[in-house]
């Protein structure tokens, strides 16, 4: 029998986070963006570093392309919402429902929307994520999650 407190922490709405996760062309084959699938090993699950950062399902994340990605170069072409992880042997894998932008925010917009706010560091880690080969998945504060997405429009299917 669950008690009460049990019941109302199970049924507390809680805060949407936002993170960005980066697509390589090095894992294009496995894992194109589009199909709502993101393995990452353990050593680099945000978890694992920090606790609080855990990802959960009905988190929101930013899809972000490096610039290699072919057709999406420096882009984030959509967003996933996480429905699903999978935890296995050596690797975590998101399960996220894609849904793509009707426009995607090219590098450029990504630096705009960014420095209308105190989100530099955000910034910064999106960019560098673009140069790094390996894949990257880390949390962002809310108001720059909506700085970036403000006046989007999702391609329902």
């Amino acid at each position: 029998m669950l008690d009460k407190k049990q019941v109302i922490e199970d049924t507390t709405p809680r805060k949407l986070r936002y993170f960005v996760a980066k697509f390589g062309a090095k894992y294009i084959a496995a894992d194109p963006v589009e199909d709502g699938r993101y393995p990452l090993p353990h050593k680099y699950w945000p978890s694992n570093w920090y606790p609080y950062n855990a990802i959960r399902e009905g988190d929101v994340v930013l899809l972000f392309c490096c610039k290699d990605y072919p057709g999406h170069s420096g882009q984030i072409p959509g967003i996933g919402i996480v429905y699903h992880i999978d935890q296995g042997r050596n690797e975590n894998a998101l399960r996220y429902h894609y849904m793509c932008l009707v426009r995607p925010i090219d590098s450029s917009m990504i630096r705009i929307r960014l420095a209308k706010t105190d989100c530099a560091a955000t910034l910064n880690g999106i960019l560098e994520a673009g140069r790094s080969p390996y894949r990257l998945l880390f949390m962002i504060e809310n108001k720059c999650a909506c700085a970036l997405l403000g006046g989007c429009q999702i391609n329902w299917p």
